[in-house]
Parts: C-alpha cells; structure tokens; sequence
C-alpha cells in the first residue's frame, strides 16, 4: 500500500515519506474501525438461538438422514434449517427481533 501510495502521488522515499504513508494508513484504519457494519438478521438469530432452539431440531433431522445424504451438504443443510426457522417465527416475533437488533446498532454507530 504505500509502494502505490508513493508511486501514485509521485513522492520520495525516506523517513519522511515512510511516517506519511504510516499516518496515511494509519487514518483508514481509524476510519474503519468507525463504520460498523449492519448485522445480518439471520446471522444474529441463528447466533442467538442456535444452541437452545436449532440446534436440537437439527440433530434429530441430521440423524434421520446422515446415512443417505453425503456429510458435505450438512453444511447447506443448517443453512437452509436455519431460513426455515426464522420463516415459521410469528410475525411479532421477528418485528421485535429486528429492532432490538436495530437499536443495538443505532447504539453501536452513535458511540
């Protein structure tokens, strides 16, 4: 990065360059550290609820089917399990949800 950074602005090298292009990178850093990111709601819930709500439901299916299918698409399986999940979730349910997941970003952003 500050190989491009010296030769796009056309700089010299040395110890002065070196502490620019180390403020430089420096500032983006910071920068990002700033910009949280939305979570994804389906992330946060199977986050959330995995171990005590999906978990267990899968296993039971998984152990009815792990002799058929191929242990590699376990993987698309949970994901898939996972969608299910949130899909049968009241409605009141996932309006809650996602505000709290709302707030506690607004929260995160604000600080």
């Amino acid at each position: 990065m500050g190989q491009w950074y010296c030769y796009h602005y056309n700089m010299v090298h040395g110890p002065i360059m070196s502490e620019r292009v180390a403020d430089v990178l420096q500032r983006m850093t910071d920068t990002m550290k700033l910009c949280s990111r939305k979570p994804i709601t389906l992330n946060v819930y199977s986050q959330q609820h995995y171990q005590d709500h999906i978990k267990p439901l899968f296993d039971a299916k998984w152990c009815k089917v792990k002799h058929v299918i191929p242990s590699s698409a376990c993987l698309v399986m949970i994901k898939d399990f996972i969608h299910k999940s949130w899909n049968n979730e009241t409605m009141e349910f996932k309006k809650a949800f996602q505000k709290e997941i709302n707030d506690a970003y607004t929260m995160a952003v604000d600080k």
